[in-house]
C-alpha cells in the first residue's frame, strides 16, 4: 500500500497531475482505506475517481 499511496498521493503524484473534473481510474489491488484516503484526496480537488475491483485471474490462468 505505501507504493500506491506514493503514487498517487504524494507531491508529484497522478493527483497533483489531474486536472479538476477530470475522471480517474483506480485498478490497483489496495486496502479499502487506503481507496477512501485517495478518493477523498481527489474530491477535495474537484477530481472524480472511480475503484474498479477485478478478481477471478489468479496464477495460471489465461485470459480467453
Amino acid at each position: 500500500p505505501s507504493d500506491v499511496r506514493a503514487v498517487y498521493l504524494e507531491e508529484n503524484g497522478i493527483l497533483s497531475a489531474v486536472k479538476r473534473g477530470a475522471m480517474t481510474v483506480d485498478m490497483t489491488t489496495t486496502e479499502p482505506s487506503l481507496s477512501r484516503q485517495i478518493y477523498d484526496a481527489a474530491k477535495a480537488k474537484g477530481q472524480n475517481i472511480v475503484a474498479v475491483f477485478l478478481q477471478g485471474l489468479g496464477a495460471g490462468m489465461k485470459w480467453s
